[in-house]
């Protein structure tokens, strides 16, 4: 136990001195001596120099490369009465390790050691101010400050053949999404393209990546697989119809079943279904088609032929002109003429004729009439007689 509690005991030892090593030497700065050293910063302190709430103040110098001097005020300014002086108006006290309040300070500002830094210079009169001249009076110098130009960041992506022959150009200029392209390079003997390889990972042609940096895509290689023989044909372009779409003409491996582009399979087509589809072309209308009762449109595309969709109607003369208004069919006029009342209807109805469904009737009814005609004669003839 006693061990193990020295050993804690040692180990925390170490580590004070080495907090307080990066604090007395990295976090603190060294106080302001006669000959600085360029571009490291440095403390002043005074007994003059007090924060608002009597602890001693400090300002921070570093040496630079020109010539020049340029002092400023950061964290709250200099009060200037008691008001101003207030802990809830402004900081009354500097931070106590230095590189923390020289960072918070400088964070963003015209002494900040970058590239980007706006602050150009100091002006007196419009021109730049020569700081060995000699001061007789009060001058007013003025900063003047560089436009800066925002120039996008973009990066290249660069091709490498890994074993197979070719080149293939950078591509400049890029930020953001890229889409991989198809292999530009031959394969080594006895292989084939299978991928591209970026950042350790296959990715197929078509494939989006991110660009944020300068990006090296690799061609990844594999074996052709043992007793093929590669076999390439062509497959015709697909033309485009009104109402389908085509496809562009390509190679097909009989022995394997891999697509190309070329006929040499150089640049494999590893996704089909997505490559060199043609748009339908759509239909172009004709002028207007006519006939007695009804006009439309054509597409004029040969092999097609068909109605354009709802452009076929009835002929309509609202304007009663002779002609439809739309297609200028000349459909005729119609005249009304009055009606005549006096006309027989054509509603009277004629008794029919030629009636043969009775016919028995008729001929009994001829039979029994005449045999009545007989009997009267005969029965008058012999009352004549009798008389």
């Amino acid at each position: 136990m006693m061990k193990a509690l020295k050993i804690i005991g040692i180990i925390l030892a170490v580590m004070i001195v080495i907090l307080l090593c990066v604090y007395l030497f990295v976090l603190q700065y060294p106080k302001l001596k006669k000959n600085p050293k360029m571009g490291r910063w440095y403390k002043i302190t005074s007994n003059d120099m007090l924060c608002s709430d009597g602890s001693q103040y400090k300002a921070f110098f570093r040496k630079g490369s020109e010539n020049k001097v340029l002092i400023y005020f950061a964290g709250g300014g200099i009060s200037i009465n008691a008001e101003t002086a207030k802990e809830d108006m402004f900081i009354r006290r500097v931070a106590p390790i230095d590189k923390f309040a020289n960072n918070m300070m400088n964070s963003g500002g015209i002494a900040t050691p970058i590239d980007g830094n706006p602050f150009k210079d100091w002006t007196l009169n419009g021109s730049a101010y020569d700081f060995n001249t000699a001061v007789n009076g009060d001058i007013t110098l003025v900063a003047t400050w560089e436009q800066q130009q925002v120039v996008p960041t973009t990066y290249t992506v660069s091709f490498v053949a890994n074993g197979g022959t070719g080149s293939m150009a950078d591509v400049t200029g890029i930020s953001g999404e890229y889409t991989l392209p198809a292999n530009g390079f031959t394969a080594p003997d006895g292989k084939q393209f299978k991928a591209w390889s970026v950042g350790g990972n296959e990715k197929a042609v078509g494939d989006k990546i991110t660009v944020t940096a300068d990006t090296t895509v690799t061609a990844v290689w594999e074996t052709i697989p043992a007793g093929h023989t590669c076999d390439i044909k062509p497959v015709a372009k697909d033309e485009p119809s009104c109402t389908e779409g085509g496809k562009e003409a390509y190679y097909k491996c009989e022995g394997c079943g891999k697509f190309y582009e070329d006929a040499l399979g150089a640049k494999e087509i590893t996704d089909l279904a997505a490559w060199g589809n043609l748009e339908k072309l759509g239909h172009t209308e004709s002028g207007w088609k006519s006939d007695k009762d009804n006009h439309w449109k054509e597409c004029t595309v040969a092999g097609c032929g068909v109605i354009i969709e709802n452009s076929k109607a009835a002929h309509a003369d609202a304007n009663n002109d002779g002609k439809c208004d739309t297609c200028e069919y000349n459909v005729g006029t119609t005249t009304t003429k009055p009606e005549d009342t006096n006309k027989p209807s054509d509603d009277v109805q004629s008794p029919q004729t030629g009636d043969n469904s009775m016919m028995w009737l008729w001929v009994a009814l001829l039979f029994v009439s005449g045999f009545g005609v007989v009997a009267t004669t005969v029965y008058g003839k012999r009352r004549t007689a009798r008389k």
